[in-house]
């Protein structure tokens, strides 16, 4: 319980204070829960500019959607109907919006919603459900993906699906390897699907642990690319949890994977330009614990907003080359264990969260105007034995002060918290870590945190 603790007041030490100007929404009171509390949401998106919608399950298992007209501002119940009836419907997972009166919705046990303006919410089953694996997580459509009114690709983790009518009927598509395991897709014409899938056990079929599949024939042939590293390092892309492409060419995946040290994870987001064959990593950060980014959303190929748990919030403004910590305390002050965002199609970003609160920024920083706030942390040598030279590279205007500068070890314990003042440009501490005793310790400035190894 200490260390869980410990943990806990780590988190808040890697949130710095955000200068987006995030506003909490006014949202209708769910009919069991004045609170708004227990309605878990699970996704969120815009059909234009003013008009959103957000899906969400509440603690008493009972299926919501929330309307918005106003570019997020307020929020309305658009459906809940399933209230007072049986406990068992499929629950909401994922979802695509095509056009103001037109939905679609994925959920449990392989199926799929329409809903429309009307309130007209349409259930149709696919090939998922009359397949013999039961496993809950097989058969989730956790990712839905429409290429426009018409043809869309979602996925479960084990099975994926196509609809070329705009999501009354769905076929199943085979996957590249009966023991691939799917965790995110994207579809970038009517007939080219990209998959991010693991195997086990790589084969001829499944080449890598870590693979990006790609078909030019609506799935009838694949072809694999490596995703276990990038620039030549192993394992540094790490394990995809969503896409989201801006076009054909360019996405963006974003995910993290254990570190194996102190129950550390990492968050990563890459970009590729060729339409998924390639990929550069963009960000990589430590994060404690169980940190990991878990949606993005791109308005254009420049601004792009990134999420994960605890209400880590990252913007760019540049297509992901430089991204900026804005997590505020009015998002992560309940640790929502999950965020989800949307930029499609609106003009500054919105999130939901797993706590029943949805939020959008109030007009400070538009994507015209977002101003970069970036600094980079460098250690050498790496590994050491007496001292560590930190290499701070700083994008401000003027001298500052880092009052938030602090060396954790892995239980997250604040064991130095020196307080330096910085130069614009380029600064370089030494620092005395002679004490110290063998081992892994991090560096946290801001929303950075890099680790360094004792060997002594």
């Amino acid at each position: 319980m200490k260390n869980f603790i410990i943990f806990f007041v780590f988190i808040l030490s890697l949130i710095s204070k955000g200068y987006s100007e995030w506003q909490k929404a006014n949202l209708d009171k769910s009919p069991v829960d004045p609170t708004n509390f227990s309605m878990n949401f699970t996704g969120i998106d815009c059909i234009d500019s003013l008009n959103c919608i957000a899906i969400a399950n509440d603690a008493s298992y009972y299926r919501v959607i929330y309307k918005s007209t106003d570019a997020g501002k307020n929020w309305h119940l658009s459906y809940n109907k399933d209230y007072g009836k049986k406990k068992d419907y499929p629950l909401f997972r994922s979802l695509s919006c095509l056009t103001n009166n037109r939905c679609i919705i994925g959920a449990d046990s392989g199926v799929i919603f329409l809903y429309d303006n009307n309130g007209n919410f349409t259930r149709y089953n696919t090939p998922i459900n009359s397949n013999p694996i039961k496993h809950p997580n097989f058969i989730n459509i956790s990712h839905i993906n429409m290429y426009d009114t018409t043809f869309g690709l979602a996925t479960t983790n084990f099975f994926m699906i196509y609809t070329k009518d705009g999501g009354e009927n769905w076929e199943l598509i085979k996957k590249p390897d009966s023991s691939c395991g799917i965790r995110c897709s994207a579809i970038l014409s009517p007939n080219n699907f990209v998959i991010y899938g693991t195997c086990k056990n790589p084969n001829e079929n499944c080449p890598y642990n870590r693979t990006i599949f790609i078909s030019n024939d609506t799935g009838n042939s694949w072809t694999a690319y490596n995703f276990e590293n990038i620039d030549g390092k192993q394992d540094s892309a790490g394990g995809i949890i969503k896409f989201c492409f801006i076009d054909s060419l360019n996405g963006w995946a974003i995910g993290g994977v254990p570190t194996g040290l102190g129950d550390t994870d990492t968050k990563k987001i890459a970009h590729t330009s060729d339409g998924g064959k390639s990929w550069i990593l963009q960000y990589d950060s430590i994060a404690i614990p169980r940190f990991t980014l878990w949606d993005v959303s791109f308005h254009d190929v420049n601004n792009g907003i990134a999420v994960g748990r605890f209400g880590s919030v990252l913007l760019t403004n540049d297509g992901g080359l430089n991204w900026s910590n804005d997590s505020v305390d009015i998002i992560q002050s309940t640790y929502p264990p999950m965020l989800y965002t949307s930029y499609r199609n609106i003009d500054k970003p919105i999130i939901v969260d797993f706590g029943g609160r949805i939020f959008y920024e109030d007009g400070i920083v538009s994507v015209k105007e977002y101003q970069k706030k970036e600094y980079s942390i460098e250690i050498f040598p790496n590994p050491t034995q007496d001292y560590i030279n930190i290499n701070i590279t700083a994008n401000y205007n003027s001298h500052f002060r880092i009052d938030d500068f602090k060396i954790f070890n892995i239980y997250g314990e604040c064991i130095k918290n020196p307080k330096p003042v910085i130069p614009n440009g380029e600064g370089i501490i030494r620092l005395d870590v002679s004490d110290l005793s063998n081992g892994v310790y991090f560096i946290n400035l801001g929303c950075l945190t890099n680790k360094f190894l004792i060997i002594k």
